[in-house]
């Protein structure tokens, strides 16, 4: 799945580097398709959203499916596969309460994914234009977490880390508690 996605978080990143070049008045983003900066930013896409804040799902699954064979009530089974069959049928139930939650989870990881590319893309472009420093930008409404709140504003040199730790809104690098359904962008400082 994840590198299925590849493709649409590719065109976000270039969104957000082609804007940055609109914004500091280049005629063209120095960040295009087949950059390395590009490529370098989807390697081991999928081992990340594996094992980044996304991978709850995978652990969820893997518990409810564990719990179901431990302690799916067998009793009255009179053969295997009608013991089979009521575990398979304990497991559907768990999956069904576990997918309930699945449209919520769909578009956090797409709200988190698309911060990440499209201000991965943004700083890549400030930096190949020689860009000095960016600011970070909340949503400046009542929504944005604490220490977004506290970053906004915040003028830093690019490549440096926020006061939040973060390289940029939606740093893959940072905890799941600073990126996660983050709405910030990063803007370059005028020249």
């Amino acid at each position: 799945m994840a590198l299925a996605l590849v493709p649409l978080l590719t065109a976000l990143m270039l969104s957000g580097a082609s804007r940055v070049a609109s914004e500091i008045g280049a005629d063209l983003p120095l960040i295009v398709e087949g950059s390395p900066v590009v490529a370098q930013s989807f390697a081991g896409y999928s081992a990340r959203m594996a094992t980044g804040p996304n991978a709850t799902l995978l652990y969820d699954v893997r518990r409810a499916v564990l719990e179901a064979l431990e302690s799916a009530d067998v009793v009255g089974a009179t053969s295997l596969p009608e013991a089979v069959s009521k575990v398979l049928t304990d497991v559907e139930k768990r999956f069904g309460v576990l997918l309930e939650g699945v449209e919520a989870r769909a578009l956090r990881i797409a709200r988190t994914e698309t911060v990440r590319s499209f201000n991965e893309g943004r700083v890549a472009e400030m930096k190949a234009a020689g860009v000095k420093k960016h600011m970070w930008l909340s949503s400046r409404d009542g929504n944005v977490r604490d220490m977004h709140q506290i970053v906004d504003g915040q003028t830093i040199p690019v490549g440096d880390q926020f006061f939040n730790g973060l390289l940029f809104p939606g740093d893959p690098s940072g905890p799941p508690e600073e990126v996660v359904n983050c709405r910030c962008i990063t803007v370059a400082e005028a020249k």
